[in-house]
């Protein structure tokens, strides 16, 4: 069953698993569940490396200067450690402040354009004139993304460029300009978002992606496209021959891969990933290509690459995986240590070891030890052990007392009612959540300040989550310290309870009767103020 996600994201996987039968038995003679399995110990940081002959990637400082200066000069050279981006954008955007009256000037954010580097971002705000300046220290060329009162665009700059940004607040793309040392690269840049990067071509692409079902004519609308971006690219090329190599060499990639993972996205929607072509699609595309390692669309090739070689690999080993509740990212790692070396090899597994801390997986230690073993790259260690180090203190983290964890197996025979009828005699609160669920987690708080307010009463909180993998299940139990009977639903479950109430939605509340009646199947949040009077009016009955 899919659920309505309404403004949710993402999910993903871990260990330790407590069956339905010690559940129910639990439930009924109020005794404790197993003890979960402990976490495997943290493995000690890898030291760092000499690097000789690697390439570096961004290697960006996690803080820029800010100049604040109000009247800026036209012009200022940058140096060798940082990029100056300066500059003025008419009638500036401002937003009510959150208390106490008047406006804040609307900032700007600048996001570096890589995979690996998505959450190094910088922000400056432009004064009441619009006017900004901002320094940020790189050693290689990097392209940047940049949001402004929800417009966006590129810009791509070089150790010691001065940018001088001009435009109108909105809409902003259509008055881009770009002055200074650098300003070849991004008035292509800009250029180019004027001419593709349109409501008209993505609008035509994504119903090309929803409506065509014949591959091959899907694949030639993408290489079209292709052939209008190379041509663009060419000729301003030719126009403008003081462009660098390194520009030259980013922005084809960037063409290229953003077709072949255009094409790639067909392949997700076939109905025979055994038999769809997908492998001869993917035998035209070099995954060595070491010079296309600064591309954000050639990485985030190389990893869809993997996600497409997960679902069509053996049927056995992918319903064993589901049986597990395995993450796809778990065998994707496994397939990239096959096909792959080198620094392809390298980047590979920095994403998807990236992948694997953000969806919390318990096994973690085990893959980060593995990941220091085998990469060589002292930058890429550095990205990998920043994310690590957060997640390892998560994993350290207990549930709180008074929490029993239970995983419903495919094979568990347990339905709705048959749960439902464990908590008979209580007032029943179910509480229906996923971790990729951003509403559902932001009621946690909630939720647990209204178990403490019925403490010792005749009430059961029951909690029943929609993810496909444990680790963030397990995780956001033990961040949250939410105590009460919590169930990771198995999909006959899940779909058991959407046949019951129709579950077509999250987070979603249901409040029950001590004869097991369903009172409310659209019951208050945990933060609703009337929650309290209806659970007590039950509480009377």
């Amino acid at each position: 069953m899919l659920l309505s996600t309404l403004g949710c994201s993402d999910y993903k996987n871990s260990s330790a698993k407590v069956s339905v039968a010690d559940a129910m038995a639990a439930a009924l003679s109020k005794a404790p569940l197993k003890k979960l399995a402990t976490k495997p110990p943290v493995p000690p940081k890898k030291p760092k490396l000499e690097l000789a002959a690697a390439p570096k990637l961004f290697n960006l400082s996690t803080s820029a200067k800010l100049v604040l200066d109000l009247e800026l000069p036209e012009y200022s050279p940058g140096n060798l450690e940082f990029v100056t981006i300066q500059g003025r954008i008419q009638n500036p955007m401002s937003t009510p402040k959150a208390a106490g009256g008047g406006f804040d000037m609307s900032p700007i954010k600048f996001t570096v354009d890589h995979i690996l580097h998505s959450n190094t971002e910088y922000i400056v705000t432009p004064n009441e004139f619009g006017r900004f300046r901002l320094q940020v220290p790189i050693e290689q060329a990097t392209p940047f993304h940049f949001d402004y009162n929800d417009q966006s665009g590129r810009i791509f700059v070089s150790p010691g460029d001065s940018l001088i940004f001009s435009c109108n607040s909105y809409p902003l793309q259509e008055s881009l300009r770009f002055k200074g040392k650098g300003a070849v690269h991004n008035n292509y840049l800009a250029d180019f978002a004027r001419k593709f990067n349109t409501d008209a071509y993505e609008g035509e692409y994504q119903r090309r992606l929803k409506l065509t079902h014949n591959t091959t004519r899907f694949t030639s609308f993408c290489q079209d496209l292709l052939l209008k971006e190379q041509s663009f690219l060419s000729a301003y090329l030719t126009n403008n021959n003081t462009t660098s190599i390194e520009f030259q060499r980013w922005a084809r990639a960037e063409n290229v891969y953003r077709c072949a993972n255009r094409i790639s996205s067909h392949y997700f929607h076939t109905a025979d990933r055994l038999h769809d072509g997908y492998h001869d699609f993917a035998a035209e595309y070099n995954f060595k290509d070491t010079e296309s390692l600064n591309s954000n669309q050639y990485l985030v090739f190389l990893e869809n690459h993997l996600r497409h070689l997960c679902m069509r690999d053996d049927p056995e080993k992918r319903m064993a995986r589901i049986e597990r509740r395995e993450t796809w990212v778990i065998r994707a790692y496994e397939i990239a240590k096959e096909h792959y070396e080198g620094q392809i090899l390298e980047h590979a597994l920095t994403i998807l070891a990236l992948t694997m801390i953000e969806a919390e997986i318990g096994d973690m230690p085990d893959y980060y030890r593995d990941f220091n073993n085998i990469n060589t790259n002292d930058e890429l260690s550095s990205i990998v052990e920043d994310h690590y180090e957060k997640l390892a203190k998560l994993l350290d983290t207990a549930p709180p007392p008074g929490a029993r964890l239970t995983v419903v197996k495919e094979n568990d025979e347990i339905n709705f009612e048959q749960l439902v009828s464990m908590y008979k005699g209580k007032v029943v609160y179910l509480d229906f959540w996923a971790s990729w669920c951003k509403p559902c987690l932001e009621e946690m708080p909630n939720a647990l300040q209204l178990k403490k307010e019925f403490a010792g009463k005749d009430v059961a909180f029951v909690y029943l989550a929609s993810d496909d993998t444990e680790g963030k299940w397990r995780s956001n139990i033990a961040r949250f310290q939410i105590p009460g009977e919590h169930y990771l639903m198995s999909k006959k479950l899940n779909k058991d309870v959407y046949d019951k109430i129709m579950l077509t939605s999250l987070p979603r509340y249901v409040l029950i009767n001590k004869q097991g009646v369903i009172i409310e199947s659209f019951a208050k949040r945990p933060g609703h103020p009337g929650l309290r009077a209806d659970i007590n009016a039950l509480l009377s009955m």
